[in-house]
């Protein structure tokens, strides 16, 4: 375990990412630092948590179980402990093989004096580390790691332990003194996995499974990054994805194997939470409650409360109704006023005394309720006009024909950055049977994490928005999903993501 440290220095996974792109894989074989950069995969916490000589930090991770290595080289794992500038402070790595098991390493910026404490471990003054060889230890159980100053010797030293969620048993992994100062108020946590050898071929369908789970980073203050922060970073020869979170807080990386079995649903949502851990679970908000109606103008609004939605934190209602054209996997998100939800929906003569399956969801961003289920049958007379004289007024002309499709899919999407503005545009074809009335743009990055639709201006045939970037939007992923809607329903979306500049003048 100690060669990978002591070969390529303290931080060594900081500065990985700076020299990958420019090693190719016939070169990888001879450079110890290149291998490590085209095999791994990165992500990465940033949030409210802080790390000081008073504040400590934990996370909890869980590795599915592991079957396969490249006998006798391990697969291997990092927590790099950073401020927000970037400058490194710690770094607590893991390994595993079949043949010697499980094996534990963490180092510390200036290290200049080590202390092996009332544990095992192996530390050396010279390089400013401290290791352990666990043969027995089973990382199929989840485990917390926690760094932070140890008080009992002094100012400067930091120490570092593992706890094994199942079992109770509990790693001291050392001491080390530093002459540098560790305090920042947001601490950027990088999590990676791994594999320290090679062939030149790159074999990245022949990668060893290691699909593992990055709890939240949570200080001894109890503030908490519940989720990463950026996309997921890999290189050339990694296999890896984000997997599939509905329920809980953390990052779970799948990594290894074939790109088919990366891809697939069974990995993908294949990471079960253990109830062991404890940072996996936030409250869980309550279902929405008090559905009502109305019908005016051919729509039909549903409306219902979410009365504890500040206190409980959450973000967004949504609604599932297969009869609406919304299944689970395509759900609408309602406007949110208050503690009030609503979602209007044109009603067309197939809707006219047809029962509605309707399902409310409130969401936090990480945890969604139970569902308020309700069947409503929407009334036979809903489309009927008030009797009486409505001859339309002189000097008022008549309506244009009333849409009867929906609006066709949105074309040409186009992102742009100028100064501090992002502009946002697309083409939208205007049909008389089937014009837009509105246009949303789903991106919650710029609306505050939120996923509910944002409305797009329309002129014409062009769709256009613009928002004032800050400066945390700067390298970030942009995701975004664009459609349009009438009285009818709603277009095909179209969906993908853009790159915002890594340097936003002005933000």
């Amino acid at each position: 375990m100690r060669n990978r440290k002591n070969s390529f220095g303290i931080g060594l996974l900081a500065t990985l990412t700076l020299i990958a792109c420019s090693i190719t894989s016939a070169r990888a074989a001879s450079d110890p630092a290149s291998i490590l950069a085209s095999t791994q995969a990165q992500l990465t916490y940033q949030g409210p948590a802080a790390l000081s000589n008073s504040v400590s930090l934990s996370q909890e991770v869980q590795i599915q179980p592991l079957t396969a290595d490249y006998n006798p080289d391990p697969i291997g794992w990092a927590m790099d402990i950073q401020s927000t500038a970037g400058y490194f402070y710690a770094e607590v790595a893991w390994n595993w093989t079949q043949s010697g098991g499980a094996a534990f390493v963490w180092s510390l910026a200036s290290g200049i004096q080590t202390n092996p404490n009332a544990g095992d471990a192996v530390c050396d003054n010279t390089q400013g580390d401290c290791q352990i060889n666990s043969p027995k230890w089973n990382f199929a159980n989840p485990f917390r790691i926690t760094f932070g100053a140890d008080k009992n010797l002094g100012a400067g030293w930091w120490n570092v332990t593992i706890f094994d969620l199942s079992t109770g048993a509990l790693i001291d992994l050392g001491s080390i003194k530093t002459s540098a100062t560790i305090n920042t108020p947001h601490v950027n946590v990088r999590e990676e996995i791994y594999r320290p050898t090679l062939a030149d071929s790159c074999p990245g369908d022949a990668a060893p499974i290691a699909d593992t789970y990055f709890g939240p980073i949570i200080d001894s203050t109890g503030a908490e990054d519940p989720t990463p922060t950026g996309p997921l970073v890999t290189h050339s020869c990694a296999n890896a994805e984000f997997g599939t979170l509905n329920t809980i807080v953390g990052g779970y990386i799948v990594y290894g194997g074939s790109k088919a079995s990366i891809e697939s649903a069974a990995r993908l949502g294949g990471f079960t939470a253990s109830s062991l851990l404890t940072t996996t679970t936030p409250p869980v908000p309550e279902a929405p409650s008090q559905f009502t109606t109305t019908t005016s103008n051919g729509i039909l609004s549903l409306f219902v409360q979410v009365p504890h939605l500040n206190l409980q934190s959450v973000k967004a209602v949504y609604l599932v109704s297969p009869e609406l054209g919304h299944p689970q996997t395509n759900p609408v998100y309602a406007t949110l006023a208050g503690t009030s939800a609503k979602i209007q929906v044109p009603i067309t003569n197939q809707l006219l005394g047809q029962t509605l399956n309707l399902s409310f969801y409130a969401q936090t961003g990480f945890v969604i309720s139970d569902p308020l289920q309700i069947s409503f049958t929407v009334p036979k007379n809903a489309l009927q006009k008030p009797t009486g004289s409505h001859a339309i007024p002189n000097g008022i002309s008549p309506a244009s024909t009333i849409a009867t499709n929906v609006p066709a899919t949105p074309k040409s999407v186009f992102f742009s950055v100028k100064g501090n503005t992002l502009s946002v545009s697309a083409a939208s074809s205007q049909i008389t049977t089937a014009t837009a009335s509105n246009a949303y743009l789903i991106a919650p990055l710029l609306n505050s994490g939120s996923p509910s639709p944002i409305s797009l201006n329309i002129s014409g045939t062009t769709i256009s928005y613009s928002i004032k970037l800050s400066s945390a939007l700067q390298g970030k992923v942009l995701k975004y999903s664009i459609y349009l809607s009438n009285r009818v329903g709603k277009s095909k979306v179209v969906s993908g993501s853009y790159q915002l500049p890594s340097k936003i003048p002005g933000a």
